[in-house]
């Protein structure tokens, strides 16, 4: 008897939702951007033409890695948001690395839930409490993603004028 083996299907990331010609991952994204319309410049998912920021970091196997933010905010190039459902491992990699290089960095979550789920299976902490205890604000849904860059935005300024 032959016995199939089955492939787990590399998920590959689609644009699901356009808006201001600007093609997103999801619709968490694409709600992001409504709320914060032109105060943020898109950066990752599917958008048009060359990636204009990319952070490097290198990763523990020593290789070099690349990290592209959701946003950048405009006329505050070291500040970013990031919208996530869930925060893995590669994920919080690049939250680190993106903090390490000195970046401020705010992530939106869908909804409450998201952001009190485990880290990774049986995990005491929480993918929010992860956020607090390396120092990156994160809120709890789209329409709270203008309070977040206001934050991010009066952090940098205030580590500018140090």
């Amino acid at each position: 008897m032959k016995t199939h083996s089955r492939q787990r299907k590399r998920q590959v990331s689609r644009p699901t939702r356009g808006y201001q010609d600007h093609l997103f991952d999801s619709e968490l994204e694409a709600a992001i951007s409504m709320v914060l319309k032109d105060r943020v410049t898109p950066l990752g998912g599917h958008h048009h033409g060359q990636v204009e920021l990319a952070i490097k970091y290198l990763g523990k196997d020593g290789a070099p890695r690349w990290y592209v933010p959701d946003w950048q905010v405009a006329g505050h190039p070291k500040v970013l948001i990031e919208a996530k459902a869930r925060i893995d491992a590669r994920s919080r990699n690049h939250l680190k690395a993106a903090r390490e290089q000195g970046y401020q960095i705010g992530v939106v979550f869908p909804n409450q839930r998201a952001s009190e789920l485990p880290l990774f299976p049986k995990a005491e902490l929480s993918m929010g409490g992860w956020l607090e205890v390396h120092g990156i604000p994160y809120v709890t849904s789209p329409e709270q993603s203008l309070e977040l860059l206001n934050n991010l935005i009066f952090t940098d300024t205030k580590t500018e004028a140090i």
